[in-house]
C-alpha cells in the first residue's frame, strides 16, 4: 500500500483512496485532485447613491460643515465549484489603477498601495477568497463551510470615502482595472478560470464597462 502521491490535498489520512467511495470516484494515478468550476460571475460595477453628512446647519459657517463625501461603487463575485475537491478552488482579487481626490493619492481600504502599471492582490496580506482566514459573512464567504464549501461569494465596494473639510467642490479620478481569478491551490496556484473589469470615473463622468 502506498501514500496519497498529491499528499494532503484529500484529508490527513495519506492512505484512503477516493475518499472511500470507489463507485462514486475516479483516479487511477492518484493525483485527481483538482479545482472543478461549475460557474463564476462577476456582477455589472453598480454606483452608490452619493453621501454628505453635515456636521453643523448653520448656512454662515457653512466652511467648517464636515462633508464626507461618497464616490463608491458595489459589486458581487459569485462561483459554485463541482468534482470531489472543491476545496482545491479558491477565489483571488488583483487590482491596479489609480484614486486621486484633488490630486492626492488615495490608497486601497486595506492600506496597501495601488500601482497603475502592475496588478496587487486585493486585500493584501487579509485578501479575498484565502481559505485559511475566517468567513466575514456577505462579503467573502465560502459556504456551507470555509475549508471545504463548494459555493463562495464575494461583495466590494471600491472608491473615495473623503472627509473635504472646507471645500465645496473638488476633483476626483477613479481609475481601477480589477482582474477576479479562481485559482487550483491543490496543483500549484495554477489558473482556472480568470476575468477582468473596470471603474471610471473623473470630473463627474461616470463609465461603468
Amino acid at each position: 500500500m502506498q501514500q496519497d502521491p498529491a499528499r494532503y490535498v484529500d484529508g490527513m489520512n495519506l492512505y484512503c483512496y477516493l475518499r472511500s467511495a470507489p463507485f462514486t470516484f475516479s483516479d487511477p494515478d492518484g493525483r485527481a485532485s483538482e479545482c472543478q468550476v461549475e460557474s463564476f460571475v462577476v456582477s455589472k460595477k453598480v454606483k452608490l447613491p452619493p453621501k454628505i453628512v453635515r456636521g453643523h446647519s448653520w448656512p454662515f459657517i457653512w466652511f467648517l460643515q464636515e462633508r464626507t463625501s461618497q464616490h463608491l461603487y458595489s459589486f458581487d463575485v459569485d462561483a459554485k465549484f463541482s468534482g470531489p475537491c472543491p476545496k482545491c478552488c479558491e477565489y483571488r482579487q488583483y487590482v491596479k489603477g489609480t484614486l486621486e481626490f484633488d490630486g492626492k493619492p488615495i490608497t486601497l481600504k486595506s492600506g496597501e498601495p495601488l500601482f497603475a502599471d502592475h496588478f496587487v492582490e486585493d486585500g493584501g496580506a487579509n485578501g479575498y477568497g484565502h481559505r485559511e482566514l475566517p468567513n466575514v459573512k456577505g462579503l467573502d464567504e465560502y459556504l456551507p463551510d470555509r475549508m471545504t464549501g463548494d459555493t463562495y461569494h464575494a461583495h466590494d465596494e471600491p472608491g473615495i470615502l473623503e472627509t473635504p473639510p472646507w471645500k465645496v467642490s473638488y476633483d476626483i479620478r477613479i481609475d481601477l482595472v480589477f482582474e477576479h481569478e479562481i485559482v487550483d491551490k491543490c496543483n500549484n496556484g495554477r489558473s482556472v478560470r480568470h476575468t477582468f473589469s473596470r471603474i471610471y470615473e473623473e470630473e463627474g463622468y461616470v463609465s461603468i464597462p
